[in-house]
This record gives structure tokens, sequence and C-alpha cells, in this order.
């Protein structure tokens, strides 16, 4: 499977294999780079399959705060009297204060 972290990986354990048996300093680092790549890549693909998970639980129908609340982010400290307290967009000018 494309993206498997791994298969990610054993590639990685391979070329880090790879780099101790190596006796030349620039073919050992271009070793150690590669299986450094290939464990970067298995975090990211690891990271990337929970947000895919989060997302498939999300309803399409439903708003978009639901994507933090279905990964537990929080916006910030703002309290819900502060959030209604600030005024849509539609009803702000353009680049000057909100309309009257």
């Amino acid at each position: 499977m494309p993206g498997d972290p791994y298969q990610c990986r054993e590639f990685a354990a391979r070329y880090s294999a790879l780099a101790k048996r190596a006796w030349r300093p620039h073919v050992r680092q271009m070793f150690i780079e590669l299986a450094e790549t290939w464990a970067k890549l298995a975090a990211e693909s690891e990271a990337d399959q929970s947000l895919l998970g989060a997302l498939s639980e999300i309803d399409q129908g439903e708003p978009y705060e639901a994507l933090p609340r279905a990964l537990k982010l929080r916006w910030g400290k703002h309290s819900e009297k502060e959030s209604s307290d600030v005024e849509p967009r539609e009803s702000r000018g353009a680049n000057g204060p909100p309309k009257k």
C-alpha cells in the first residue's frame, strides 16, 4: 500500500544498516539521509492516516466547526458571549468600520 508506515520503516531500517556497513563517508551520509527521509515519511503517513480517520467520521452535512470537534481542537479562550458580540462579516464595510 502506498504510504504504508510499516513499509516505510522497513526501508529506513535497510538504509540505516547500509549506512553502518558503508566505509566511504559520503556514501554513509547518503544512506543516513535516505534512512531519515523514510522514517519521516512513516511518521507523516501515520499522522495522515489519523487525520483521514477523523475526517471520515464527520457527517458531510455538519458545519465547519465539526472538524475541530472531531480532532478535539479548541479555537481559543473566547466564551459563547464573546463570540456572539462579533458582528458578522457581511455587515462590515469592505475596508472600513461596520456599517450602521
